[in-house]
């Protein structure tokens, strides 16, 4: 069996709106010379709706980095223009990281996150194929590669593979693991083709496909192919049964 797995469905991907732009808005507020606005002539406007705006106006830099049109260095040039108060700034030792980090704060790990890629490791080593795709940037993978990593450490995750450009393929990290990421396809999972329908018409010939994800679009549009699909959070709770009962952790 073959399972496209929606990556985010393992860890906790935190809100944009208010969360993932909190960080962003520390930074206003610990670094710029104001300190109650980034720009002086945004009077009456508070950071987090300075942030707000400027999240809305570029849209078309983030769709770019997500779909693979820049990369790392052009995107981080690209914020830090707009955050321009980090440059030169006698605080700030390294501006960039600042932001990148700021960046991957939407991604946070739990206890259910390690059970959830567990569940999948598991499958994998019984001969199972996973394809995990995302709508995501670069940034953001290094970052889940790394705590992937850290909780599973005897696993080779294949960290490498990540650094050639590999359009439109599925990229190995480990056995029977992949990543099908937007950035390398240049597709959305909602796009026209689509991630999934690319991903899909790749894996014709690998058996029946499932599709797990926790966003009812995708399942939507996984039926929509033909394919089977179900819940993320069923699927998790199926599977952390079924691994209950089998003999060696009786």
């Amino acid at each position: 069996m073959t399972l496209i797995v929606n990556l985010s469905s393992i860890f906790k991907l935190k809100r944009i709106i208010p969360d993932s732009l909190s960080p962003f808005v520390k930074l206003c507020n610990d670094y710029s010379k104001s300190r109650c606005l980034c720009s002086k002539t945004l009077f009456g406007m508070t950071n987090y709706l300075w942030i707000l705006k400027q999240y809305y106006a570029h849209q078309k830099l983030l769709d770019a980095y997500k779909l693979g049109k820049i990369k790392d260095d052009q995107f981080l040039d690209s914020l830090l223009n707009v955050f321009s108060f980090l440059k030169n700034n006698k605080q700030v030792e390294d501006p960039k990281k600042l932001l990148a980090n700021a960046w991957n704060e939407i991604i946070s790990w739990d206890n259910e996150s390690t059970s959830h890629l567990k569940q999948l490791l598991d499958s994998a080593n019984h001969g199972e194929a996973i394809y995990l795709m995302s709508n995501t940037n670069p940034l953001n993978i290094e970052k889940i590669l790394s705590l992937f990593e850290k909780h599973f450490p005897t696993i080779k995750w294949n960290k490498e593979a990540l650094k050639t450009d590999r359009p439109s393929e599925p990229i190995a990290i480990a056995p029977n693991v992949y990543l099908c990421l937007s950035y390398n396809y240049g597709l959305y999972k909602e796009g026209t083709p689509g991630l999934l329908k690319s991903i899909t018409q790749q894996l014709e010939e690998k058996g029946k496909i499932t599709v797990i994800s926790q966003y009812p679009k995708d399942l939507e549009i996984a039926r929509n192919l033909g394919l089977a699909a179900q819940a993320a959070n069923n699927f998790y709770t199926s599977a952390s049964f079924a691994l209950s009962r089998s003999p060696q952790f009786r």
